[in-house]
């Protein structure tokens, strides 16, 4: 509960900060919502020219578009801020003043700053899920509507996770930008069907090792009530709960592995002298 209030005492800080100078803020949100929209049309046009991809058609396609989106948009908002550590917060010494906080590092790093221009991609995502479905008549009873948020969160959570463990050579290297870029950059794959991906390595990684497709195909085979097709899990082809069984499963794994790893580097940590 203490956590929970200093992140909403952060949240309020960043968003008064923010709110300074109104005009500028709503341009820059106007301006990164219509940088959405063309990626948007962009998608439209690439999706339009092909009647079925790997046995979804356009209107199943956008929907699992509207995940990603969705997910990586709130992703976006809330855990931006540890590119700053990747990046630049060894190398100026600044991650030794996150240390002298009376706090947990990783969350004062996470609620440091928000990223705002998230929430367009999460207005774009979620109306692009709500217009999909209601051309796809979806026929999700509460139940199902609970499952799904759990499957989105553990699609947030790997968002979050992958991040954390691609940030962590930043202990011995002191700047890893780029090796997080090339690990997060795979998340991109999840916005297409996993089968599309017919090297059986690849979909192991996919699965196993980095399961990005937690945050949009799962939740696009559940919500189509659908078995995994010619993706095959532990040897065989799952559907419904099992889904998210497996997506709860891998979610924990990779973020205690995560967790893990970056404490060990905690560890390992020696300040620049900047």
């Amino acid at each position: 509960m203490r956590y929970i209030r200093l992140y909403f005492h952060f949240l309020t800080i960043q968003l008064k900060i923010l709110l300074q100078y109104k005009s500028d803020f709503i341009i820059g949100l106007l301006s990164i919502l219509i940088g959405q929209v063309n990626m948007l049309l962009l998608t439209v046009l690439v999706f339009s020219q092909m009647d079925v991809l790997a046995g979804f058609n356009i209107y199943e396609m956008f929907l699992m578009y509207g995940f990603f989106v969705t997910i990586k948009g709130i992703d976006h908002f809330y855990n931006d801020n540890i590119w700053s550590f990747a990046w630049n917060k060894i190398k100026d010494g600044k991650f030794s003043e996150v240390l002298l906080r009376p706090i947990n590092p990783i969350f004062y790093i996470v609620m440091e700053r928000i990223e705002i221009t998230g929430l367009s991609e999460v207005i774009i995502g979620f109306g692009i899920i709500i217009i999909s479905g209601g051309i796809l008549h979806l026929s999700l009873s509460l139940l199902d509507i609970v499952l799904l948020c759990v499957l989105c969160l553990c699609g947030l959570i790997i968002f979050f996770a992958v991040k954390l463990l691609f940030s962590a050579p930043a202990f011995w290297t002191v700047c890893c930008g780029e090796f997080m870029t090339a690990g997060v950059e795979i998340s991109n794959t999840s916005k297409y069907p996993l089968t599309i991906y017919k090297n059986v390595v690849i979909q192991r990684i996919l699965l196993y090792v980095l399961p990005f497709p937690i945050a949009a195909y799962f939740p696009t085979v559940f919500c189509l009530k659908r078995n995994t097709g010619g993706v095959h899990i532990l040897n065989r082809s799952i559907s419904g709960y099992e889904i998210i069984l497996y997506s709860v499963i891998a979610t924990a794994i990779l973020l205690c592995v995560s967790i893990k790893i970056w404490y060990i580097g905690l560890k390992n940590f020696e300040p620049t002298g900047t």
